[in-house]
């Protein structure tokens, strides 16, 4: 009798003190690029601040991560936010299906990017790309032709006036840059591919854009909601290609989430980027942007219903 007492005791006190394991989740993400630190760096902060296990499952590209997010294969994913708009939509980029079931989370920094020349290059000016060779088609992966056509716009060009080198996605683009094929690329303002690019080619150099209001309205013809800023020289680390003050275009990044993931889940997420925003900002230099003040802004696309209220807890909607 005692002795079965004694197993009951020591069953009940084991199970009291056996750990909960955390809920997991994933957060689609590429394999390189800003896409994967972004993501990395809000998968640890979550799975540090929240009783959620995040982490990261790379992709094949982020219309993939959009589908599986919309089917419920994965629960989060981040992107900026013309190529979130389009995919809920399902138009302009949209090579596959639209993705009606995601829902924004929150806005993270505005993410900067532009063209770029080795700063060998006699190109000093966007218009000077005229006739000479630049990536095309990617018809698997829409979005960096949409951002040149964005770009040429810009400088009132177009795909006709430059020689078309086929390339299927971001990787094919950069390593057409590597093996000097094209005499004009397109990076992120602080990216690793950036700093990879530079260690093959020597020195980049990025080409402004034109902050005129009727540049920019032809730029957005293409890719709505962006923006032309000046990107000045960080004082603590030098960003490859922006060694004088630059104009560039800006657009905002953001996480989502498919509508079936748990309220509960996705309110806590929120909280965990709102309340640890110092952490998220030593993430790397694209985070040294993020504002917790505009997380909750209108973007244009349905904000999910755990953010919402958090948010409105909060006083952010």
């Amino acid at each position: 009798m005692k002795i079965s007492r004694l197993i009951l005791l020591t069953s009940a006190v084991c199970f009291m003190t056996t750990p909960v394991w955390a809920q997991t989740v994933g957060l689609g993400t590429t394999k390189r690029g800003a896409q994967a630190t972004i993501a990395a760096t809000i998968a640890k902060a979550v799975s540090s601040h929240t009783d959620i296990k995040m982490r990261t499952e790379t992709q094949a590209g982020t219309p993939v991560i959009m589908a599986n997010v919309n089917s419920g294969k994965l629960e989060f994913g981040v992107s900026n936010i013309v190529e979130l708009r389009f995919g809920v939509s399902g138009t302009s980029l949209a090579a596959r299906r639209p993705t009606p079931n995601l829902r924004l989370v929150g806005r993270l920094m505005s993410f900067l990017a532009g063209p770029l020349v080795v700063d060998s290059s006699p190109i000093k000016r966007l218009i000077e790309v005229k006739g000479k060779r630049a990536s095309g088609g990617f018809n698997p992966q829409p979005l960096p032709r949409i951002l040149h056509e964005a770009y040429f716009a810009n400088a009132g060009m177009s795909y006709k006036d430059v020689t078309i080198v086929p390339a299927t996605g971001w990787g094919d683009h950069w390593n057409q840059m590597k093996q000097g094929r094209i005499d004009v690329g397109s990076i992120g303002v602080g990216t690793g591919v950036a700093k990879e690019l530079e260690a093959k080619l020597g020195k980049l150099r990025y080409l402004d854009l034109d902050p005129s209001a009727a540049a920019v309205a032809r730029m957005r013809q293409f890719l709505p909601g962006t923006d032309v800023v000046l990107a000045k020289p960080s004082p603590k680390i030098r960003l490859p290609g922006l060694d004088k003050p630059t104009y560039v275009m800006a657009l905002d990044y953001t996480i989502w989430a498919g509508k079936h993931v748990d309220s509960g889940i996705v309110y806590k997420v929120a909280k965990a980027l709102y309340e640890h925003a110092d952490e998220l900002r030593s993430g790397g230099v694209h985070w040294r942007r993020y504002d917790r003040a505009l997380i909750a802004k209108d973007l244009g696309v349905t904000h999910h219903p755990g953010a919402v209220k958090y948010f409105r807890e909060k006083g952010l909607m």
